[in-house]
């Protein structure tokens, strides 16, 4: 199955920065996946010490109109500062999902790629599912700009895991 959302981002910043924006830090994390209430609600890493393959992380997110969704992440595969893929094992509502972040080095940074695709589970869910990649695809072109924003603008981070 492919990907209904796949969109890259040029960010002025090594890819350790970036990594802590989009994988060590579910706050930061969150902040730039929310944009006026859609998108991530809440985001919370489900173990201690580093991120590795099985990990989960649970949140909700916001796509349309209605309640959030609740969902359960777990890590299926993870290279520290260049990639991380997950699919979701736990999820309310009609939708489920995977992804990928692939962060390249590159002269000035970091190139951030993202693909996400969200396979229906039941028959809503199949009549949801183009709706939610429109949606989606708008959703993530502005929040990979405030990604990109929030990076380039902050101060270092450091990573809480």
């Amino acid at each position: 199955m492919g990907y209904d959302i796949e969109e890259t981002v040029e960010i002025e910043s090594p890819p350790e920065e970036v990594w802590l924006w989009t994988v060590e830090d579910p706050s930061r994390e969150q902040q730039w996946r929310n944009l006026d209430g859609k998108g991530v609600q809440e985001l919370e890493f489900l173990g201690e010490g580093n991120v590795e393959d099985g990990s989960r992380f649970q949140g909700t997110v916001k796509v349309g109109p209605g309640e959030p969704q609740r969902y359960v992440n777990e890590v299926t595969k993870i290279e520290p500062y260049r990639h991380i893929s997950w699919k979701t094992v736990d999820a309310e509502g009609a939708l489920g999902g995977y992804g990928t972040y692939e962060l390249e080095p590159t002269e000035k940074g970091t190139r951030f790629h993202i693909r996400l695709a969200y396979p229906p589970l039941n028959f809503l869910g199949r009549i949801q599912r183009p709706i939610v990649r429109l949606l989606g695809r708008r959703m993530i072109s502005k929040m990979l700009q405030k990604l990109k924003r929030l990076v380039e603008e902050g101060p270092p981070a450091e990573s809480p895991i």
